[in-house]
């Protein structure tokens, strides 16, 4: 058999999303939102200096 090809990125995630609504743990899903935030706001900022660059 081919070895499987490897997950997307975001799947990780995912699972552990996953695993933390199994065990009920509120304060880890939490965590988890705020991380995903950081993310929108890092991805925010590459934009802009993407943007920046280009002009």
């Amino acid at each position: 058999m081919p070895p499987a090809p490897p997950p997307p990125q975001h799947y990780h995630q995912h699972v552990q999303q996953q695993q933390q609504q199994q065990k009920g743990l509120e304060t880890k899903n939490t965590d988890y939102i705020t991380l995903n935030e950081n993310e929108i706001a890092m991805f925010k900022i590459n934009k802009y200096k993407l943007y920046e660059l280009k002009k």
